[in-house]
């Protein structure tokens, strides 16, 4: 709404009152898509703003703006210590001129191809953002004749009755929210010209109110219907603090809304893999410990000695204790007493596994209480810095995605992260498979497919080649790629692994069609793992 051209024009009549004779001392960016003109006037300065970004472009005027010391990019050069003589707007078009001595700055809002450009003799001498000589060579043809007013004249054209199609026809920047508000004030008293007059001067002349409706924020004339519906309104004399505010508020509604989803997501997340990690610690502790029974193999084994042979996985032994016969299984590869020792050792284990898994369990379930503390708290919270330390307080620190080159972005794949570490990328079809695996993989990245089945191909970034990745890392890799394959429903199903430069495509395969020289397997479930967060569908 704040960029409407009746606003537009609006910012065009204030300005005229503030800037004329400002000298032009220094034009720059430090941003993407947006230029800042340093303008003085008796020691005093001012910052005017283009923003030239398609879906929120405006033009702003500030007290104060802090330049960077690097990274800026100075240009117009040839507007330096020159004077501003005049500004206004384009009669039937979103293009704000500004005379400069013999040269002019047009900012031209054009959705995708909004820009500013600097003429003399309305010839393009540079623009801000790179443009194509032919659509340059159009857009000088196209302004040859337009004719500009730095003032606002009353509609004159009679109007009959109410029609959108017509009035739309008739005004162009006009939208369904003034074409409303129109409507509204037609009556016995109201004709539609005198409406649609009121409602225009009201964009012109009229103190803003911002304020929130249906939790967005909105800029809307004060005399507006709508503006009495507005919650935490404030309102505002002049366009550019009204923008200003305006731009202020959405930028840490932004914020919040940015941090509430971060901190959302990590509670849902961490919840969960606790709430399951509390419910397979809790199954482990009520089971007991195995202790006594692995001794007792180790012992029986040690017994019967004389029956164990190397062409056994199993042996029957008779247990005095039972008063039964109990098979226990053994290690071909073993000797007789080590097969033995091998029980004795998992004795010892299964004792000290025993106590840090009811260590664990309690430990677990401190850490889902203190959570649902956190939760409740963050429920009930909507200001930034409290959502802030409540992000400090979780420990999330801002994710830093790898970097991908020109060739990666045009990929579709689907990206999960899992235990907030290790990135793990699914093709979304053979072509993409390809890509994925011979475009977008690094040498000592580990692939992942079902074996000798149809699925994604799978590739899990390694950032630090020397990492030993640990197993339920890969596991939880190898079940997503299962996920992905022809036996998604299967009950396990087994998944070849191996790093990238160990896959090969020859010439004349079919597309997502490769060949592995060397490969690992592992048996999984098809699943998405609990700790696993799909971070978004696709680049």
């Amino acid at each position: 709404m704040f960029n409407n051209y009746l606003y537009l024009k609006r910012a065009v009549i204030e300005l005229k009152s503030l800037l004329i004779d400002y000298k032009i001392i220094d034009v720059f960016s430090q941003e993407k898509d947006k230029s800042v003109f340093i303008l003085e006037k008796k020691d005093h300065q001012k910052y005017l703003i283009f923003n030239t970004t398609a879906n929120q472009p405006y033009i702003l005027l500030r007290s104060k703006y802090s330049k960077a010391k690097k990274n800026t990019y100075d240009f117009f050069k040839d507007l330096k210590y020159k004077n501003i003589t005049g500004i206004k707007i384009s009669n039937t078009d979103r293009i704000i001129k500004l005379s400069i001595g013999e040269y002019s700055v047009l900012f031209s809002i054009r959705g995708a191809k909004t820009n500013l450009f600097l003429l003399k003799d309305n010839s393009v001498l540079e623009s801000f953002k790179k443009i194509k000589e032919d659509d340059q060579n159009i857009f000088e043809k196209e302004i040859q004749n337009v004719e500009y007013d730095d003032r606002y004249s009353p509609i004159n054209t009679a109007l009959e009755s109410f029609n959108k199609n017509e009035l739309k026809n008739i005004f162009p920047f006009i939208n369904s929210f003034l074409l409303n508000e129109i409507k509204i004030r037609i009556d016995e008293n109201t004709s539609l010209n005198q409406a649609v007059n009121d409602v225009f001067y009201g964009l012109m002349t009229d103190n803003i109110a911002v304020g929130y409706l249906e939790s967005k924020l909105r800029f809307i004339p004060e005399s507006f219907v709508a503006a009495n519906e507005l919650s935490d309104k404030i309102i505002f004399d002049g366009y550019f603090e009204a923008l200003n505010h305006y731009l202020t508020s959405n930028y840490k509604k932004d914020k919040v809304d940015e941090v509430y989803k971060i901190i959302n997501s990590e509670l849902e997340k961490k919840l969960s893999y606790l709430s399951n990690k509390i419910n397979n610690l809790e199954d482990r502790v009520n089971k007991g410990s195995r202790e006594n029974d692995y001794y007792k193999m180790g012992n029986l084994l040690l017994s019967n000695l004389h029956l164990i042979t190397n062409d056994l996985d199993t042996i029957e032994v008779f247990d005095f204790e039972t008063d039964n016969n109990i098979k226990i299984k053994i290690d071909k590869k073993l000797s007789p007493s080590e097969n033995a020792s091998r029980y004795f050792d998992k004795a010892k284990d299964e004792k000290k596994n025993y106590q840090i898994s009811k260590v664990l369990f309690n430990q677990s379930k401190q850490e889902y209480f203190a959570l649902l503390e956190i939760k409740s708290k963050f429920d009930q919270n909507t200001y930034l810095e409290d959502l802030r330390n409540i992000k400090e307080q979780l420990r999330i620190k801002d994710k830093i995605l790898p970097k991908m080159n020109k060739e990666e972005i045009n990929i579709k794949y689907y990206h999960y992260v899992i235990e907030d570490k290790y990135h793990v990328y699914v093709g979304r079809d053979s072509k993409n498979n390809d890509l994925l695996t011979l475009k977008f993989a690094k040498q000592n990245d580990l692939w992942f497919h079902a074996r000798g089945l149809p699925g994604s191909h799978v590739v899990l970034r390694i950032e630090n080649s020397k990492e030993v990745i640990p197993k339920n890392i890969i596991k939880a890799t190898a079940s997503i790629a299962a996920y992905y394959s022809k036996a998604k429903t299967a009950g396990t199903v087994p998944v070849s692994y191996t790093f990238k430069k160990f896959v090969i495509k020859k010439k004349g395969m079919e597309p997502g069609k490769v060949l592995l020289l060397k490969e690992s397997s592992i048996l999984v479930k098809p699943e998405i793992p609990s700790n696993v967060v799909l971070e978004n569908d696709e680049y």
